[in-house]
């Protein structure tokens, strides 16, 4: 038996559409809750799996760029401080 935050966690974090299908079944009102957060879900709740994956992978673009945007002025710094201990 699931506690209440494990099922947030899953509906926030799980990215196989057929086991996101799944948990919205057996917990439907915590995925309602939860739509604000992830809209995707509305597909899991629709039972719609083509239209799950594709958002899913729309999902991962978007985090994959947005992680990217992160990271790349701090790996500028790191390069920029290694250069300035170790000149050429």
């Amino acid at each position: 038996m699931a506690n209440p935050d494990q099922v947030r966690f899953w509906l926030r974090e799980m990215r196989t559409p057929s086991l996101l299908i799944d948990n919205v079944r057996n917990w439907p009102a915590a995925a309602r809750e939860t739509l604000p957060i992830r809209p995707l879900l509305a597909h899991a709740l629709e039972g719609d799996e083509a239209a799950l994956e594709a958002a899913l992978k729309n999902e991962e673009e978007t985090e994959r760029l947005r992680d990217r945007d992160y990271w790349l002025p701090l790996k500028r710094e790191l390069e920029r401080l290694r250069m300035s201990r170790y000149p050429e």
